[in-house]
């Protein structure tokens, strides 16, 4: 038996839930692969006396304000008794990379990385890629700058892909059901969705995107700015109550999903849960898992300096019969990558890969 621990902060954030839910909700087929995980939500005794320790890093996330001195002292400490140490990044951008820790851990796992991995060599505007074009191609300043720190081709070899934030219940309750489980740890309350709206269901509202654009850093607002500049007031972005949001994307063929501090956001997978045509910024510079982002064959994509999307909007309201094949292609791709035996199985492979010790 493979004894794997996991510190984390819980089920307390929606990328944390992404983390975590997978594990929880297939805990007994991972033990029938041979896999014990036990979650650690505290630093206690035994927590890194074992064949695999996994560190969220959303569990130091308010701790490098103090500085990195301590953390990285504990880190180490970690990777002197565990078999093997892992650091998972479930933030949700390509980039931010927490390159401090890369030196004292055996792999860096991240939900979503770039395909290019030689790109993390680059400074990048912002720590993101697409921050970074904002800035370069239309001089888009930060009010207080931060840059990206190039890795080594050592650090390199240890960076890789976990699983994304699809991977939990985005359903009407999920927020509800999610804060109960993270005060009672009752696993009833871990369900997958299950009302799916089919694509072809009667749809009374054209486009939908509910968004703010009040982000304080320049270079994540731009882009959510000029979406609205082009929608032109077409559409009331305003958000909405749950209730009322959830109720209104299953009466909507179109949602348009912009960038925020990272690229995938949970309203791409409540677009395919309830059969919308999902339409964001092109997708093709990342590599993550389950492989959502097929552009023209799960999702329709527009460029990032946004030339082509009032137009690309015109062309896919007037002739939405010609799309809805992309939106019934991207709810059951997710919905295959999430639920059934297939899935699961999936799951328990790639867990084993990362957890078992060459």
């Amino acid at each position: 038996m493979t004894t794997v621990h996991i510190l984390t902060e819980g089920y307390a954030s929606p990328t944390g839930r992404g983390f975590l839910f997978p594990i929880l909700y297939h805990r007994d087929a991972l033990h029938a692969a041979g896999i014990s995980t036990r979650i650690y939500k505290n630093i206690g005794p035994g927590l890194a006396d074992c064949d695999t320790l996994i560190v969220d890093s959303k569990f130091y996330r308010d701790a490098w304000a103090r500085g990195s001195a301590p953390i990285l002292k504990e880190l180490e400490g970690f990777r002197g008794i565990a078999g093997q140490f892992l650091w998972f990044d479930t933030t949700d951008s390509t980039g931010n990379l927490q390159t401090a820790v890369f030196p004292v851990v055996d792999r860096y796992l991240k939900n979503q990385v770039l395909k290019d991995r030689s790109l993390y060599k680059k400074v990048f505007y912002g720590m993101r890629i697409y921050t970074d074009f904002y800035h370069r191609t239309y001089g888009i300043e930060d009010n207080n700058p931060i840059l990206s720190k190039p890795l080594s081709d050592g650090d390199l070899a240890k960076l890789g892909v976990s699983w994304n934030c699809s991977l939990t219940d985005y359903s009407r309750w999920s927020s509800v059901r999610a804060i109960l489980f993270n005060r009672l740890g009752w696993n009833p309350l871990l369900r997958q969705p299950k009302n799916w709206v089919m694509p072809s269901s009667n749809r009374s509202i054209g486009i939908s995107s509910r968004f703010t654009a009040t982000h304080r850093r320049n270079t994540i607002r731009f882009h959510r700015q000029k979406v609205k500049e082009i929608l032109g007031g077409r559409i009331n972005t305003t958000r909405l109550p749950r209730g009322d949001y959830i109720k209104e994307m299953g009466q909507t063929k179109i949602v348009i999903a912009p960038f925020s501090y990272g690229e995938i956001n949970s309203r791409d997978f409540e677009a395919f849960i309830n059969g919308c045509l999902l339409i964001k910024p092109d997708m093709g510079h990342m590599e993550t898992w389950p492989d959502l982002y097929q552009t023209g064959v799960t999702y329709v994509s527009y460029a990032w300096d946004m030339e082509d999307f009032g137009d690309l909007l015109e062309k896919v309201q007037a002739n939405y019969d010609d799309y809805i094949d992309i939106a019934r292609s991207g709810q059951t791709n997710y919905r295959d990558s999430f639920i059934g035996d297939e899935a699961r199985d999936a799951f328990v492979s790639r867990f084993s890969d990362m957890v078992r010790l060459d």
